[in-house]
């Protein structure tokens, strides 16, 4: 997750994580693995990504993958393995570090998520709304710019022939 662009999508980047594995990952790792919990796995590195022009947030951490295929509200709360089935919270919250990410013109939200996130050097604007988050997140090092005179590119109702 590093030196990435997401652009003109629905979410410019979506963390949508099953609680369980599914599909290929049910395949390789199986129900049993101590450590195969998505939900629960340390974020790794997320790192001068870019999302502009998005449909919805330039970075969704929320709506997450049931195991019909549906989404739901839920949250992305890493967290040091292995997980138990009776209790898959592993022995301890790990921090979930985005750094230098550059999100602009998403006509929703900047970024958008439900944990415990730690931000830091980001550059938030010209969307919607910049930072909408719950949990302990914290923002740090960063620039919100609210509104600039760029209207890139609004929805029009006139047809051209």
């Amino acid at each position: 997750w590093t030196n990435n662009a997401a652009v003109n999508g629905h979410h410019g980047f979506w963390f949508a994580m099953p609680v369980r594995p599914r599909n290929l990952a049910l395949k390789l790792y199986g129900l049993n693995d101590a450590y195969a919990w998505p939900r629960k796995h340390p974020l790794g590195k997320f790192d001068g990504n870019v999302a502009h022009s998005n449909r919805e947030n330039g970075l969704h951490i929320d709506d997450m993958e049931n195991e019909d295929g549906t989404t739901s509200l839920g949250s992305f709360t890493p967290m040091k393995g292995p997980y138990k089935a009776e209790y898959p919270y592993g022995s301890g919250v790990l921090e979930a570090s985005f750094t230098n990410f550059v999100s602009y013109k998403n006509r929703d939200s900047g970024v958008w998520g439900k944990t415990s996130l730690a931000f830091s050097n980001c550059i938030l604007e010209d969307n919607n709304r910049a930072f909408m988050v719950n949990g302990k997140t914290v923002l740090s090092d960063s620039l919100i710019v609210g509104e600039t005179s760029n209207l890139g590119n609004p929805h029009q109702t006139t047809r051209f022939n």
